[in-house]
């Protein structure tokens, strides 16, 4: 039997497996760093180098993430836990976003309700991760998703 499913509701599940995709990215960025096995801030350096690259979509020069950065990374220790932390949040994120993704594509009021949870879960990820890109994206992701989950089309859920 086919599922009545309104285009945009196809549309937020696919930008949330990207989003989940793009989360587990940084978070093994975010995890190597802080493994390296003679931790250094050279290490650190780089890694925020690299995830500068990739995610602010050019060279490492970027002086208002490196600023953030050193600003919040001021003990190595700390640093350690700020990525674990990290780590395991965007495991959240995405261990969450799978099921809600399902529940989204078969019209369940459940995965409806999942990723709203989501999108609040991506509202704090991304004011805690704002200093970077994809912080900002996952903010502005997440506002969508309780604005538009949240209006008419929660009528058509079942």
């Amino acid at each position: 039997m086919a599922v009545h499913r309104p285009s945009g509701v196809t549309i937020l599940a696919i930008l949330l497996m990207i989003a989940a995709a793009l989360i587990l990215i940084v978070g093994t960025i975010l995890v190597n760093a802080a493994l390296q096995p003679a931790y250094s801030d050279l290490a650190l350096s780089n890694a925020v180098g690299y995830a500068s690259y990739v995610f602010l979509g050019g060279p490492t020069g970027n002086a208002f993430t490196i600023a953030n950065i050193s600003g919040i990374l001021s003990e190595k220790q700390n640093s350690i836990y700020f990525f674990y932390g990290l780590f395991v949040s965007f495991i959240i994120y995405a261990g969450l976003s799978v099921p809600a993704v399902i529940g989204l594509l078969y019209m369940k009021n459940w995965g409806r309700i999942l990723a709203l949870l989501v999108g609040i879960f991506s509202i704090i990820v991304g004011v805690i991760t704002m200093f970077w890109l994809v912080g900002l994206i996952l903010l502005l992701f997440g506002i969508f998703m309780l604005v538009y989950l949240a209006g008419n089309v929660k009528y058509e859920f079942e």
